[in-house]
């Protein structure tokens, strides 16, 4: 009599963000949270929407393991070298000079409720709505209850759980007062926490790096109400990372960590550069180039200096989360919610923008977003509303359960220096106005490197970053068209729109040609400043880029 083979129980293969050990949650059992997830989620719209995601990456390793089976021994050896050569040029960019502090608040939203009402402390305790737990208390994860999860899963976890709706006018003062709070040494980190207690009776974790990435690290190593410091040296730096999960670095998810799993054999930093053949030859340059750098703990060390007049922020938004519905009168109210706390923030910092987009996450978990861009610069609630609805009611009717809306393209106040003819008053001059004269060389280079419409020439809207809209990662080169860190594609081509030579924008097929005639004026732009002698003339060699490199 043949014996039956065991099969595996299906939640095993699960995955779930819930299972991803937050500070306070090193005894919980994954397999339980992920076994109750599993049972209470099956079948509905997130799980579908969830198993859908799930398949497509599973596809993605499937291709990533057949090109590493590929992989000849004379080619891996080429991308070591190639590998080696990144590392190096990473390295010479390693800055130990600065001292970066990450403070992070223990349990925000809770520890203002709790200071309300101090009897909180000793019970499991979660703060949210109906549809989702915006945080859990330090008892409540004992059980693995933890931001962003279903208020129904958490209860079936922990059914003596507390739940309390959200004060966001609370937090926001409490917010404001922080926000106030610096430090100018990371000495006085302890000094700080001992402030903020004193002042607010809330509590801080603070992590001490070299830089912004491993501070934030660190900031999780003692929490609650801890600090950890990570000395400023080269060997102290690789041995903290040699043996750190990558899932505990910023912009490494779920999905990525399971692709470095399965695909590469990397769970922890170290690994990477064991296996920097394999990081080169399956990943993108941009990505090989992001967790080459983590592999030796590499992170950004400087403040982007912003130019005057410049606005140091692409977007600005405002969302909700709520129990889905189709009620049309449900979804205006909340769209003018949204728009009104939005100008709040909006009026804030002073800032007005064109392009107005709409979010929404249907009942099946599938997120679209619509937008419009304005012929002039607004902050006005009632202009800004009318547009929003307008988007709105192109998808009604439909069931939503988030609605959110963003304003970007913001206004930036050009400072020209002093002689110089702005890009208005050179196009009210006319299109033949006489520009100032230059020597016939400097002439025809710039004919050359201007004009002809090739890639010799990088211009700055060609970098323009984006965020993706499956992983939140957000992409520093425009040119990339898929997504560093989940590969997801940052537009579908379809029959009415196409991709932009110059920028690889995907634009509307109607709107390429006002599309085109921006990137026209911006050459306008150019071409008089190099003209008036405002910025040098550009060579016609250059230096490969770290992406070049990789492709070679």
């Amino acid at each position: 009599m043949e014996k039956k083979e065991e099969t595996r129980p299906r939640w095993q293969d699960y995955d779930t963000v819930f299972t991803n050990a937050k500070a306070g949650m090193d005894q919980v059992d994954p397999d339980h949270v992920k076994r109750v997830v599993y049972e209470l989620s099956k079948g509905s719209p997130h799980f579908v929407n969830e198993q859908r995601k799930m398949e497509a990456n599973n596809e993605r390793i499937q291709k990533m393991v057949l090109a590493k089976e590929q992989l000849r021994e004379g080619e891996r050896s080429r991308l070591r070298k190639v590998a080696e050569s990144i590392l190096g040029d990473l390295e010479l960019t390693r800055d130990l000079s600065r001292t970066w502090m990450h403070v992070d608040m223990d349990c925000f939203f809770f520890a203002v409720e709790a200071l309300k009402d101090p009897s909180l402390h000793n019970r499991p305790v979660a703060v949210g709505g109906k549809s989702m737990i915006s945080t859990a208390n330090y008892e409540a994860r004992k059980y693995g209850v933890r931001s962003a999860m279903p208020p129904f899963i958490a209860m079936h976890l922990c059914p003596q759980l507390l739940l309390i709706n959200t004060n966001f006018d609370e937090y926001s003062k409490a917010s404001q007062f922080l926000a106030k709070r610096s430090v100018s040494a990371w000495q006085l980190a302890e000094e700080l926490r001992e402030e903020v207690h004193a002042a607010t009776g809330l509590t801080c974790s603070v992590g001490i790096a070299a830089n912004r990435r491993l501070a934030k690290v660190c900031s999780d190593i003692n929490k609650p109400n801890g600090q950890y410091c990570l000395p400023n040296h080269d060997q102290a730096i690789r041995k903290f990372v040699e043996t750190l999960p990558v899932r505990k670095i910023s912009g490494i998810g779920k999905v990525m960590e399971k692709v470095l799993k399965d695909a590469v054999g990397v769970t922890v930093c170290g690994e990477l550069i064991e296996k920097r053949d394999l990081v080169v030859g399956l990943f993108s340059p941009s990505s090989a180039a992001f967790l080459l750098a983590v592999s030796l703990g590499i992170g950004a060390t400087e403040h982007e200096e912003l130019e005057e007049g410049k606005v140091g922020r692409r977007g600005m938004s405002c969302e909700r989360t709520f129990k889905e519905t189709a009620d049309k009168q449900f979804l205006v109210e909340k769209c003018k919610q949204m728009v009104h706390h939005l100008v709040e923030d909006l009026s804030k910092e002073g800032l007005k923008g064109k392009t107005i987009t709409l979010k929404m996450k249907t009942a099946g978990f599938e997120i679209k977003s619509r937008s419009v861009t304005l012929a002039h610069f607004t902050c006005s609630e009632t202009e800004i509303i009318d547009e929003a609805l307008k988007l709105l009611n192109q998808e009604l009717p439909v069931r939503l359960r988030l609605l959110g809306v963003r304003m970007s393209n913001f206004e930036e106040k050009i400072m020209l220096p002093k002689g110089q003819t702005s890009l208005d008053k050179l196009f009210a001059e006319g299109e033949k106005a006489d520009l100032p004269s230059t020597t016939g060389t400097e002439n025809q280079l710039l004919e050359n490197e201007l004009l002809r419409g090739d890639r010799t020439t990088t211009f700055p809207w060609s970098r323009s970053g984006w965020s993706c809209k499956s992983c939140t990662f957000f992409n520093q080169d425009g040119r990339e068209r898929s997504c560093a860190i989940c590969g997801e594609r940052k537009g579908s081509l379809t029959s009415d729109s196409c991709w932009c030579i110059i920028c690889d924008a995907l634009v509307l097929k109607e709107k390429m040609s006002e599309h085109e005639d921006y990137h026209l004026a911006l050459q306008f732009e150019k071409r008089e400043r190099l003209l008036n002698g405002l910025e040098p003339i550009p060579k016609r060699g250059r230096q490969a880029t770290l992406s070049e490199i990789f492709t070679k």
